[in-house]
């Protein structure tokens, strides 16, 4: 975790309640589906169909489609360039699609540090899959 915290000191600060969007609340339809990991995960359904999990703390669904291809791209890219000096310890090919697959349909690209920071539940559900 606190390699993670390396990571996120280059991303941007975080906005003011003035200028950052509050989401609006579509994830109405959820249900509780046993996950992989043997553990309960409640998931919504956006409004084109995909079923995807919930997030914590409330925030829901603002992208129904995930984010756009070059902004996936870049912050694949850029999470991928940041974890390189923890590369020993943690697989970024593992970490950084889990983790942003998750919040590319709840927070702006911009915000990634702040998703980081709110879900902890799948920093550490991503964190663990990717440890070496």
């Amino acid at each position: 975790m606190a390699v993670w915290a390396l990571i996120i000191c280059a991303c941007q600060t975080k906005p003011t309640d003035a200028t950052m969007q509050q989401p609006t609340n579509t994830a109405s339809n959820t249900q509780t589906t046993t996950a992989a990991a043997n553990t309960n995960t409640e998931y919504a359904t956006t409004k084109t169909g995909k079923k995807i999990p919930i997030a914590e703390q409330g925030i829901t669904i603002m992208f129904d489609d995930g984010w756009k291809k070059e902004d996936m791209d870049f912050h694949l890219d850029y999470c991928k360039k940041t974890m390189a000096g923890v590369k020993d310890k943690i697989n970024a090919d593992v970490f950084c699609p889990c983790f942003l697959d998750k919040i590319q349909y709840y927070y702006e690209p911009i915000y990634f540090k702040e998703a980081y920071e709110d879900q902890k539940k799948w920093n550490e559900a991503c964190y663990q899959a990717a440890m070496y």
